[in-house]
C-alpha cells in the first residue's frame, strides 16, 4: 500500500508539467511547423496545404525586397553586439575579481541598468536622445549637437546609421551589467591558490587574465557565446523600442521584429508568413548554433570549479 501511494504521489508531481510540455511545447511546436505549409482559403474558411509555397515566395521576398534584405542583415547585429561586450565584460569582471576600491560600488553601477524595466529603461535613453523643437532636446542630443553631429531624433530617422550607433550603446549599456555578474561569478570559483601561486611567480596583471583566468572559466564563456549566437532570435525589442519606426527602406528592422509585428495582426496570412519565416531563418542558424557549440566545446579545458 506504501508503495502504491509512493507511486501514484511521484505521478502527480510529474503529471502536471509533463501536460504542460506536450501541450504548450510539442503540440504548439507541431501546429507552428504544420501552419507553415499551409494557405488559408477564404472562401472555404479553412486551410488548404500549400507544399512550399510559404517558404519559396518569402525566401523570393527577402531576397528581392530592400526591406526584409535589411532586416535579413540587421538581425546580426545582436551578434555584432554582444562580440563587443563579451571582452568588456571580461576585463570589467576581471577588475572587480582583483578587488578595486569602491568594487562593490561599481559592481551595483554596473548591474543597475539590468534591475530597471527595459520599457523605463528604454524611454529615459530615447529622452536624453530626443531632439525635437515641440518638447524638448535632451542632454545628450545637445552634446551632439554641440559636437557637430547631424542627429534630427528617433522619430525622423534621417541618418540610421547614427540611430544603429546609438542602438549599440544602449544594447551594450544595458546588457553589460549581467554578464559581468555571471562572469564574476566564474572567477570568484576559482581557487585562491592558484591565484596565489602566481601572484608569487611574479605573474602580471593581464598576463593572469589570458594565460590563467580566462581558461579556467571558459565553459562559461563558451556558454555567453553560445548564447550569443541564439540571442539572434529576440532581436527586436531594442530597435523596435528605441526607434518605434523601421525607418527607411527597413533600415532598422529585423527578423524577429518582422515575425512579432506580424504575430501581433493575428490574421491568418500574417500567422502563416510570421510562421514560415521563424522556421526559415531557424533552419539557417541551426547549423551555425551546432558548429558554435561543438568549436566551444573543442576550446573549452576540463576544468570545474
Amino acid at each position: 500500500m506504501n508503495n502504491k501511494k509512493r507511486t501514484w504521489f511521484i505521478i502527480s508531481l510529474i503529471a502536471f508539467p509533463i501536460l504542460q510540455w506536450l501541450v504548450f511545447w510539442l503540440y504548439v511546436n507541431v501546429q507552428t511547423i504544420v501552419l507553415s505549409f499551409e494557405n488559408f482559403d477564404y472562401f472555404k474558411g479553412e486551410y488548404t496545404f500549400a507544399g512550399f509555397d510559404n517558404y519559396i515566395r518569402l525566401a523570393k521576398s527577402i531576397s528581392q525586397n530592400a526591406t526584409m534584405l535589411n532586416a535579413f542583415k540587421n538581425t546580426f547585429h545582436a551578434l555584432i553586439i554582444n562580440c563587443i561586450i563579451l571582452p568588456m565584460a571580461v576585463v570589467v569582471a576581471y577588475t572587480f575579481f582583483k578587488k578595486i576600491p569602491f568594487e562593490k560600488f561599481f559592481r551595483v553601477t554596473f548591474y543597475l541598468p539590468s534591475m530597471v524595466s527595459i520599457v523605463v529603461l528604454t524611454l529615459s535613453f530615447r529622452y536624453m536622445f530626443n531632439n525635437s523643437e515641440s518638447t524638448f532636446t535632451g542632454p545628450a542630443a545637445q552634446i551632439m549637437n554641440a559636437l557637430g553631429i547631424n542627429f534630427s531624433g528617433w522619430d525622423t530617422l534621417n541618418h540610421p546609421n547614427t540611430v544603429w550607433v546609438l542602438i549599440y550603446i544602449y544594447a551594450i549599456w544595458s546588457g553589460l551589467g549581467t554578464n559581468v555578474i555571471m562572469i564574476s561569478g566564474a572567477m570568484n570559483r576559482i581557487p585562491h591558490s592558484i591565484t596565489e601561486q602566481a601572484r608569487l611567480d611574479g605573474v602580471g596583471f593581464w598576463h593572469e587574465l589570458v594565460r590563467i583566468d580566462i581558461p579556467l572559466i571558459m565553459p562559461t564563456v563558451s556558454s555567453f557565446i553560445l548564447m550569443s549566437v541564439i540571442s539572434v532570435f529576440s532581436f527586436y525589442l531594442q530597435p523596435m523600442l528605441l526607434a518605434a519606426d523601421k525607418g527607411v527602406d527597413g533600415a532598422l528592422y529585423t527578423i524577429p521584429w518582422y515575425i512579432f509585428e506580424n504575430a501581433q495582426l493575428g490574421d491568418a496570412a500574417s500567422l502563416i508568413d510570421s510562421t514560415t519565416v521563424g522556421l526559415m531563418f531557424t533552419a539557417i542558424m541551426l547549423p551555425i548554433i551546432i558548429l558554435t557549440k561543438r568549436l566551444s566545446d573543442k576550446l573549452t579545458p576540463d576544468v570545474s570549479f
